[in-house]
Protein backbone atom coordinates (compact mmCIF):
# COMPACT_ATOMS: atom_id res chain seq x y z
CA UNK A 1 0.00 0.00 0.00
CA UNK A 2 1.28 3.46 -0.80
CA UNK A 3 0.74 6.97 -2.12
CA UNK A 4 2.69 7.54 -5.30
CA UNK A 5 4.81 10.58 -6.11
CA UNK A 6 7.90 11.46 -8.12
CA UNK A 7 10.16 13.42 -5.79
CA UNK A 8 10.87 12.07 -2.31
CA UNK A 9 10.03 8.64 -0.94
CA UNK A 10 9.08 7.82 2.64
CA UNK A 11 7.80 4.78 4.50
CA UNK A 12 5.53 4.42 7.51
CA UNK A 13 6.51 1.52 9.75
CA UNK A 14 3.12 1.00 11.38
CA UNK A 15 3.29 -0.68 14.76
CA UNK A 16 -0.44 -0.68 15.53
CA UNK A 17 -3.44 -2.25 13.85
CA UNK A 18 -6.10 0.15 12.62
CA UNK A 19 -9.03 0.64 14.97
CA UNK A 20 -12.53 0.36 13.56
CA UNK A 21 -13.08 4.05 14.27
CA UNK A 22 -9.93 5.18 12.42
CA UNK A 23 -10.69 2.88 9.47
CA UNK A 24 -14.22 4.28 9.24
CA UNK A 25 -13.29 7.96 9.62
CA UNK A 26 -9.87 8.13 7.95
CA UNK A 27 -9.25 4.86 6.15
CA UNK A 28 -6.49 3.90 8.56
CA UNK A 29 -3.62 5.43 10.54
CA UNK A 30 -1.50 5.55 7.41
CA UNK A 31 -3.70 8.30 5.99
CA UNK A 32 -3.38 10.32 9.19
CA UNK A 33 0.41 10.25 8.93
CA UNK A 34 0.46 11.13 5.25
CA UNK A 35 -1.98 13.99 5.84
CA UNK A 36 0.13 15.32 8.71
CA UNK A 37 3.63 14.86 7.29
CA UNK A 38 3.24 14.30 3.56
CA UNK A 39 3.41 16.79 0.71
CA UNK A 40 2.32 16.79 -2.91
CA UNK A 41 4.60 14.87 -5.25
CA UNK A 42 5.96 12.49 -2.61
CA UNK A 43 5.67 8.71 -2.46
CA UNK A 44 4.62 7.14 0.84
CA UNK A 45 4.69 3.38 1.43
CA UNK A 46 3.11 1.43 4.27
CA UNK A 47 4.71 -1.50 6.07
CA UNK A 48 2.60 -3.16 8.76
CA UNK A 49 5.54 -4.13 10.96
CA UNK A 50 3.09 -5.16 13.71
CA UNK A 51 2.04 -7.95 11.35
CA UNK A 52 5.59 -8.86 10.35
CA UNK A 53 5.68 -6.83 7.12
CA UNK A 54 9.07 -5.17 6.68
CA UNK A 55 10.85 -3.43 3.80
CA UNK A 56 13.62 -5.36 2.09
CA UNK A 57 17.08 -4.35 3.23
CA UNK A 58 18.07 -3.89 -0.40
CA UNK A 59 15.30 -1.28 -0.78
CA UNK A 60 16.21 0.90 2.19
CA UNK A 61 18.55 3.06 0.13
CA UNK A 62 15.59 4.09 -2.05
CA UNK A 63 13.92 5.97 0.80
CA UNK A 64 14.53 9.50 2.04
CA UNK A 65 13.11 8.75 5.46
CA UNK A 66 11.05 6.52 7.72
CA UNK A 67 8.36 7.17 10.32
CA UNK A 68 7.71 4.70 13.15
CA UNK A 69 4.17 4.93 14.54
CA UNK A 70 2.73 4.51 18.01
CA UNK A 71 1.55 1.13 19.29
CA UNK A 72 -0.29 -0.50 22.20
CA UNK A 73 2.71 -2.84 22.57
CA UNK A 74 5.67 -2.29 24.89
CA UNK A 75 8.76 -1.02 23.10
CA UNK A 76 10.85 -3.09 25.51
CA UNK A 77 8.83 -6.23 24.75
CA UNK A 78 10.25 -9.47 23.43
CA UNK A 79 7.82 -10.00 20.54
CA UNK A 80 9.54 -11.22 17.39
CA UNK A 81 8.40 -8.30 15.26
CA UNK A 82 9.65 -5.79 17.86
CA UNK A 83 13.10 -7.39 17.89
CA UNK A 84 13.10 -7.40 14.08
CA UNK A 85 12.06 -3.74 14.07
CA UNK A 86 14.99 -2.90 16.37
CA UNK A 87 17.36 -4.68 13.97
CA UNK A 88 15.87 -2.79 11.02
CA UNK A 89 16.24 0.57 12.77
CA UNK A 90 19.89 -0.17 13.46
CA UNK A 91 20.45 -0.81 9.76
CA UNK A 92 18.60 2.38 8.77
CA UNK A 93 20.67 4.30 11.29
CA UNK A 94 23.88 2.90 9.79
CA UNK A 95 22.71 4.24 6.41
CA UNK A 96 22.19 7.69 7.97
CA UNK A 97 18.60 7.77 6.73
CA UNK A 98 16.04 9.99 8.45
CA UNK A 99 13.94 8.26 11.14
CA UNK A 100 11.09 9.97 12.97
CA UNK A 101 9.71 8.02 15.93
CA UNK A 102 6.28 8.81 17.39
CA UNK A 103 5.28 7.54 20.89
CA UNK A 104 6.11 3.80 20.70
CA UNK A 105 8.35 4.73 17.74
CA UNK A 106 10.19 7.24 19.92
CA UNK A 107 10.73 4.55 22.56
CA UNK A 108 11.71 1.71 20.25
CA UNK A 109 14.22 3.99 18.50
CA UNK A 110 15.77 4.65 21.88
CA UNK A 111 15.95 0.92 22.60
CA UNK A 112 17.45 0.09 19.20
CA UNK A 113 20.19 2.68 19.66
CA UNK A 114 21.18 1.48 23.13
CA UNK A 115 18.98 3.57 25.45
CA UNK A 116 16.57 2.35 28.13
CA UNK A 117 12.76 2.23 28.05
CA UNK A 118 10.30 1.15 30.71
CA UNK A 119 7.05 1.81 32.54
CA UNK A 120 6.54 5.34 33.78
CA UNK A 121 6.70 5.47 37.57
CA UNK A 122 3.96 8.09 37.56
CA UNK A 123 1.58 6.03 35.43
CA UNK A 124 -0.45 6.93 32.36
CA UNK A 125 -0.19 10.28 30.61
CA UNK A 126 -3.42 10.93 28.70
CA UNK A 127 -4.68 14.19 27.23
CA UNK A 128 -2.78 17.42 26.56
CA UNK A 129 0.72 18.10 27.82
CA UNK A 130 2.95 21.18 27.51
CA UNK A 131 6.40 20.29 26.22
CA UNK A 132 9.25 22.62 27.09
CA UNK A 133 12.43 22.77 25.03
CA UNK A 134 16.05 22.56 26.09
CA UNK A 135 17.44 25.62 24.32
CA UNK A 136 21.08 24.74 24.96
CA UNK A 137 20.72 21.29 23.43
CA UNK A 138 18.76 22.76 20.55
CA UNK A 139 21.61 25.17 19.81
CA UNK A 140 24.22 22.43 20.23
CA UNK A 141 22.20 20.20 17.88
CA UNK A 142 21.22 23.02 15.54
CA UNK A 143 22.48 21.00 12.59
CA UNK A 144 19.68 18.52 13.37
CA UNK A 145 17.07 19.38 10.79
CA UNK A 146 14.09 19.45 13.16
CA UNK A 147 14.95 23.18 13.35
CA UNK A 148 14.59 23.57 9.60
CA UNK A 149 12.62 26.72 8.92
CA UNK A 150 12.93 27.97 12.51
CA UNK A 151 15.17 30.61 14.01
CA UNK A 152 16.32 28.99 17.26
CA UNK A 153 15.92 32.35 19.05
CA UNK A 154 12.28 32.51 18.00
CA UNK A 155 11.50 28.84 18.62
CA UNK A 156 8.46 28.49 20.94
CA UNK A 157 9.36 27.97 24.60
CA UNK A 158 6.65 25.34 24.90
CA UNK A 159 4.17 23.54 22.69
CA UNK A 160 1.07 21.56 23.60
CA UNK A 161 0.80 18.01 22.28
CA UNK A 162 -1.56 15.03 22.64
CA UNK A 163 -0.17 12.32 24.91
CA UNK A 164 -1.28 8.70 25.31
CA UNK A 165 1.30 6.44 26.96
CA UNK A 166 2.28 4.61 30.11
CA UNK A 167 5.84 3.77 29.02
CA UNK A 168 8.64 6.26 28.52
CA UNK A 169 12.29 6.71 27.67
CA UNK A 170 14.25 6.28 30.89
CA UNK A 171 17.69 6.89 29.42
CA UNK A 172 18.57 8.21 25.97
CA UNK A 173 21.25 6.47 23.88
CA UNK A 174 24.83 7.58 24.26
CA UNK A 175 25.34 10.65 22.07
CA UNK A 176 21.64 11.58 21.96
CA UNK A 177 20.41 14.97 23.16
CA UNK A 178 17.19 15.57 25.10
CA UNK A 179 15.42 18.34 23.20
CA UNK A 180 12.06 18.45 24.96
CA UNK A 181 10.68 17.56 28.39
CA UNK A 182 7.55 18.06 30.50
CA UNK A 183 6.59 18.01 34.17
CA UNK A 184 5.40 14.42 33.64
CA UNK A 185 7.99 12.96 31.28
CA UNK A 186 11.71 13.67 31.29
CA UNK A 187 12.29 12.78 27.62
CA UNK A 188 9.49 14.17 25.46
CA UNK A 189 11.78 14.66 22.49
CA UNK A 190 15.31 13.59 21.63
CA UNK A 191 17.69 14.01 18.73
CA UNK A 192 20.39 11.52 17.75
CA UNK A 193 22.93 12.72 15.24
CA UNK A 194 21.42 14.69 12.40
CA UNK A 195 19.04 12.06 11.18
CA UNK A 196 16.99 10.70 14.10
CA UNK A 197 14.21 12.45 16.00
CA UNK A 198 11.95 10.97 18.65
CA UNK A 199 8.71 12.56 19.91
CA UNK A 200 6.77 11.00 22.79
CA UNK A 201 3.47 12.72 21.99
CA UNK A 202 1.19 12.40 18.97
CA UNK A 203 1.53 15.29 16.51
CA UNK A 204 -0.53 13.33 13.95
CA UNK A 205 -3.69 12.83 16.06
CA UNK A 206 -6.81 14.94 15.48
CA UNK A 207 -8.93 15.52 18.59
CA UNK A 208 -11.60 12.98 17.68
CA UNK A 209 -9.04 10.16 17.47
CA UNK A 210 -7.67 10.75 20.97
CA UNK A 211 -11.21 11.09 22.34
CA UNK A 212 -12.12 7.72 20.82
CA UNK A 213 -8.97 6.16 22.26
CA UNK A 214 -9.80 7.50 25.73
CA UNK A 215 -13.24 5.87 25.48
CA UNK A 216 -11.70 2.55 24.43
CA UNK A 217 -9.10 2.59 27.24
CA UNK A 218 -11.84 3.31 29.76
CA UNK A 219 -14.05 0.55 28.39
CA UNK A 220 -11.33 -2.11 28.51
CA UNK A 221 -10.26 -1.08 32.00
CA UNK A 222 -6.82 0.27 31.09
CA UNK A 223 -7.53 3.66 32.72
CA UNK A 224 -9.89 4.85 35.44
CA UNK A 225 -12.85 7.21 35.05
CA UNK A 226 -11.08 10.00 36.95
CA UNK A 227 -8.16 10.04 34.50
CA UNK A 228 -10.51 9.84 31.51
CA UNK A 229 -12.54 12.82 32.77
CA UNK A 230 -9.40 14.85 33.41
CA UNK A 231 -8.15 14.14 29.87
CA UNK A 232 -11.53 15.04 28.33
CA UNK A 233 -11.58 18.31 30.27
CA UNK A 234 -8.09 19.20 28.98
CA UNK A 235 -9.16 18.50 25.40
CA UNK A 236 -12.26 20.69 25.80
CA UNK A 237 -10.30 23.52 27.37
CA UNK A 238 -7.34 23.61 24.99
CA UNK A 239 -6.00 22.31 21.71
CA UNK A 240 -2.66 20.84 20.70
CA UNK A 241 -0.27 22.94 18.63
CA UNK A 242 -0.66 20.55 15.69
CA UNK A 243 0.44 22.95 12.96
CA UNK A 244 3.69 23.75 14.71
CA UNK A 245 4.41 20.09 15.45
CA UNK A 246 3.66 19.19 11.83
CA UNK A 247 6.06 21.92 10.74
CA UNK A 248 8.77 20.48 13.00
CA UNK A 249 8.22 16.94 11.67
CA UNK A 250 8.04 17.99 8.03
CA UNK A 251 11.12 20.16 8.43
CA UNK A 252 13.01 17.25 9.91
CA UNK A 253 11.94 14.71 7.30
CA UNK A 254 12.30 16.91 4.22
CA UNK A 255 15.49 18.88 4.91
CA UNK A 256 18.72 17.66 3.39
CA UNK A 257 21.53 17.20 5.86
CA UNK A 258 24.77 18.86 4.89
CA UNK A 259 28.04 18.93 6.78
CA UNK A 260 28.95 22.19 8.46
CA UNK A 261 32.39 22.11 6.92
CA UNK A 262 34.85 19.80 5.23
CA UNK A 263 38.13 19.15 7.00
CA UNK A 264 40.87 21.17 5.34
CA UNK A 265 43.16 18.19 5.63
CA UNK A 266 40.76 15.82 3.86
CA UNK A 267 42.46 14.08 0.98
CA UNK A 268 42.04 15.27 -2.59
CA UNK A 269 40.46 11.93 -3.32
CA UNK A 270 37.68 12.55 -0.78
CA UNK A 271 37.08 16.09 -2.06
CA UNK A 272 37.02 14.76 -5.59
CA UNK A 273 34.31 12.26 -4.72
CA UNK A 274 32.18 14.99 -3.15
CA UNK A 275 32.55 17.48 -6.02
CA UNK A 276 32.65 15.12 -8.95
CA UNK A 277 29.70 14.90 -11.30
CA UNK A 278 30.56 11.37 -12.38
CA UNK A 279 27.84 8.79 -11.97
CA UNK A 280 27.50 6.85 -8.72
CA UNK A 281 27.45 3.64 -10.70
CA UNK A 282 30.91 4.24 -12.15
CA UNK A 283 32.33 5.36 -8.83
CA UNK A 284 30.85 2.29 -7.16
CA UNK A 285 32.47 0.02 -9.72
CA UNK A 286 35.86 1.69 -9.40
CA UNK A 287 35.73 1.61 -5.62
CA UNK A 288 34.54 -1.98 -5.69
CA UNK A 289 37.45 -3.06 -7.86
CA UNK A 290 39.91 -1.04 -5.84
CA UNK A 291 38.68 -2.27 -2.47
CA UNK A 292 38.51 -5.86 -3.66
CA UNK A 293 42.07 -5.55 -4.85
CA UNK A 294 43.19 -4.19 -1.53
CA UNK A 295 41.39 -6.92 0.35
CA UNK A 296 42.81 -9.72 -1.81
CA UNK A 297 46.34 -8.45 -1.32
CA UNK A 298 45.71 -8.25 2.43
CA UNK A 299 47.18 -4.72 2.55
CA UNK A 300 44.38 -2.86 4.29
CA UNK A 301 44.29 -4.59 7.70
CA UNK A 302 43.82 -1.85 10.32
CA UNK A 303 42.96 0.91 7.86
CA UNK A 304 39.92 -0.60 6.18
CA UNK A 305 37.11 -2.43 7.91
CA UNK A 306 35.89 -5.64 6.35
CA UNK A 307 32.66 -3.81 5.62
CA UNK A 308 34.43 -1.12 3.55
CA UNK A 309 32.59 -2.14 0.38
CA UNK A 310 29.17 -1.49 1.91
CA UNK A 311 30.44 1.64 3.62
CA UNK A 312 31.73 3.16 0.41
CA UNK A 313 28.55 2.35 -1.47
CA UNK A 314 26.42 3.77 1.29
CA UNK A 315 28.38 7.03 1.42
CA UNK A 316 28.23 7.56 -2.31
CA UNK A 317 24.54 6.69 -2.71
CA UNK A 318 23.29 8.59 0.33
CA UNK A 319 22.11 12.16 -0.26
CA UNK A 320 23.18 13.26 3.20
CA UNK A 321 26.55 13.98 4.73
CA UNK A 322 26.81 14.06 8.50
CA UNK A 323 29.67 14.84 10.81
CA UNK A 324 29.91 11.11 11.52
CA UNK A 325 30.18 10.39 7.82
CA UNK A 326 32.84 13.11 7.51
CA UNK A 327 34.87 11.67 10.34
CA UNK A 328 34.61 8.08 9.15
CA UNK A 329 35.41 8.90 5.54
CA UNK A 330 38.16 11.34 6.51
CA UNK A 331 39.82 8.70 8.67
CA UNK A 332 39.46 6.13 5.91
CA UNK A 333 40.98 8.38 3.26
CA UNK A 334 43.74 9.64 5.54
CA UNK A 335 44.53 6.08 6.52
CA UNK A 336 44.77 5.00 2.91
CA UNK A 337 47.00 7.92 1.95
CA UNK A 338 49.28 7.55 4.95
CA UNK A 339 49.68 3.79 4.65
CA UNK A 340 52.81 2.67 2.94
CA UNK A 341 50.91 0.31 0.69
CA UNK A 342 49.98 2.44 -2.34
CA UNK A 343 51.69 1.13 -5.44
CA UNK A 344 51.84 2.98 -8.73
CA UNK A 345 48.95 0.92 -10.08
CA UNK A 346 46.77 1.69 -7.04
CA UNK A 347 47.59 5.40 -7.37
CA UNK A 348 46.53 5.23 -10.98
CA UNK A 349 43.21 3.63 -10.01
CA UNK A 350 42.59 6.26 -7.36
CA UNK A 351 43.34 9.11 -9.80
CA UNK A 352 41.00 7.53 -12.33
Amino acid sequence: MGVEGAEKRFALLQAARDSEYVKKMYGGYFNLFVEAFGEEGETWDLFMVVEGEFPLLTDLQNYDGFVVSGSPYDAYGDDGWIRELCDLLQVINSLQKKILGICFGHQVLCRALGGKVGKSKSGWDVGLRNVRFNVKNMVDASSCSFLNGFDVDDFPQLLSIIELHQDEVLEVPMGAKVIGYSEKTGVEMFCFGHHILGIQGHPEYPLDVIQNLIDRLLTNGSIQEELAEKARFQLQKGEPDRKCWERICKGFLKAKILTKSVDNNTSDLYKGFLKSEISTENVNKDLNDLCNGFLKDEILKEHVDRNVDDLCKGFLKAEILTENVDNNLNDLCKGLLKAEILTESVSHNLTT
